[in-house]
């Protein structure tokens, strides 16, 4: 749920977040002609050790300010 609009999904959609990740990066060389991009591809094993370190997080969060 976000603010009052429910989105459903499930194993044939999927839900795309962001979310930062520990980078530093710098860049070296780039030009009109070869400007300088960046891409980062993680598989889906990755994704999901992610996410579930995100949701133990989150727990862990809640679980403390209950006590």
């Amino acid at each position: 749920m976000f603010d009052e609009e429910r989105f459903r999904y499930g194993p044939p959609s999927y839900l795309v977040a962001s979310m930062d990740l520990p980078i530093v990066a710098e860049v070296l060389e780039a030009s009109t002609e070869v400007p300088n991009s960046c891409r980062i591809e993680f598989n889906q094993s990755q994704m999901l050790e992610r996410a579930q370190g995100e949701l133990q997080l989150t727990n862990g969060l809640r679980d403390n300010r209950g006590s």
